[in-house]
């Protein structure tokens, strides 16, 4: 790849967003892809727009023009327009202009139809994209030694508590961290996925959402130790089920400093957020994989045939675990994002609650699927951006590359 060609700027959201991120000064290449249709008639289409900025030198733009025009040979297959019009860019613009790319082959064009099943499909899809974090911004008197650490290698100091105040001291739960467990608790209820700090004697929300597990494995940091809840439904019609799983998640770079017990946490955890239905652990970014996870409940998808659902101990999973018969499902990611889609329709997507603030980059679902992208002053490795851009489905939508000297 030209290093002269750098990506300046990518996102997830939809095309309306990369052209506000278009720069006057500069020659740029956005190359985004565009989803549309229905089922198995969905495919990708992809687009490129070379945009000459109307502040850009005569040299400057001359330079850029070439280079931009040699990297524009490694989109296979995309085809494109040329501008300098930043205020004519606009989605119904591009579907007008690149109207020989969407004729059907039965030869029909409907500019309406194109624009709301490209719509549509970001919006189904926006649970499997790709999310850059966000740096945090640090001020310039935090010494080296401080500024080194990211989030992912920070230190995780737990709050001081006793072996006897873990398991006599009930535990604080707030009004707004009780909504969120009686959501969870809900059949169908807004919110499907909800994580905790590991603290017996306050519960303490981490990050909820209502994403599913697509959603939850990008809100595990590396260095935390986090307790939680999630929904998954699996199974053909007449005998989908929709269970809550508790979970643990030990992050790959956790360093734990504390003075006191830590092995009463996890059954008084488990108490504080029953009832549920089954148990899994998550450790390491080798299970923060959608995949791997569902197979971990797989023996939770069982016939059991009992009236109600059952609260769970120790005796009552191990009694259940040898009776009960598999639920007909195929565990597989592919089944499970339909049911989640099928659910998402007829769940409140509005549900209110205070989010938890966050010292470093993990943002919420309903956040990240508003955002203009990622900023600007960052710059993108270009392989795993097209790769990302590529993907037949999730990934990344678009990519502004820019022409440098």
């Amino acid at each position: 790849m030209d290093a002269r060609v750098v990506c300046v700027s990518r996102g997830s959201n939809d095309v309306e967003n990369a052209f506000k991120r278009l720069d006057d000064t500069q020659v740029q290449l956005l190359y985004t892809k565009f989803p549309v249709g229905m089922g198995t008639f969905r495919r990708n289409k992809f687009i490129y727009v070379i945009f000459v900025g109307p502040n850009c030198g005569v040299v400057k733009r001359g330079k850029g023009i070439a280079e931009i025009n040699l990297f524009k040979n490694v989109l296979h297959g995309a085809a494109g327009i040329s501008t300098t019009d930043r205020s004519s860019l606009s989605l119904p613009f591009l579907v007008q202009q690149m109207r020989s790319v969407f004729v059907t082959d039965a030869g029909n064009f409907s500019l309406e139809k194109i624009q709301e099943e490209y719509k549509r499909c970001i919006k189904e899809q926006q649970w499997t994209m790709h999310r850059d974090s966000i740096p945090p911004s640090r001020p310039h008197s935090i010494s080296r030694a401080l500024s080194r650490h990211s989030s992912d290698d920070e230190v995780y100091e737990m709050p001081s508590f006793t072996s006897f105040q873990i398991q006599n001291v009930p535990c604080d739960i707030d009004d707004n961290t009780r909504s969120v467990l009686e959501a969870l608790h809900m059949k169908l209820g807004p919110l499907n996925w909800a994580t905790f700090e590991a603290n017996p004697l306050h519960l303490t929300l981490a990050g909820a959402g209502n994403g599913g597990i697509f959603e939850l494995v990008k809100q595990l940091p590396a260095a935390k130790w986090l307790f939680g809840l999630f929904r998954i439904t699996l199974g053909a019609a007449e005998e989908r089920q929709s269970l809550l799983i508790f979970f643990q998640w030990i992050g790959s770079r956790l360093r734990v400093v504390r003075q006191g017990p830590t092995t009463h946490i996890f059954p008084k955890m488990a108490s504080i957020l029953a009832p549920y239905e089954y148990e899994v652990y998550l450790v390491g970014t080798q299970d923060l994989n959608t995949q791997k996870i569902i197979n971990k409940c797989r023996l939770a998808f069982l016939d059991y045939r009992v009236q109600g659902k059952p609260e769970v101990t120790e005796n009552t999973l191990r009694d259940l675990k040898k009776k009960l018969r598999p639920v007909n499902s195929t565990f597989t990611e592919e089944e499970y994002r339909v049911i989640l889609e099928e659910e998402r329709a007829k769940m409140d997507l509005n549900f209110d609650f205070i989010r938890p603030r966050k010292n470093h980059a993990v943002r919420s679902f309903s956040e990240i699927n508003n955002d203009n992208g990622v900023g600007q002053s960052r710059v993108f490795d270009i392989k795993e951006t097209l790769d990302l851009i590529n993907q037949s489905e999730g990934g990344l939508v678009w990519g502004i590359f820019e022409a440098r000297a």
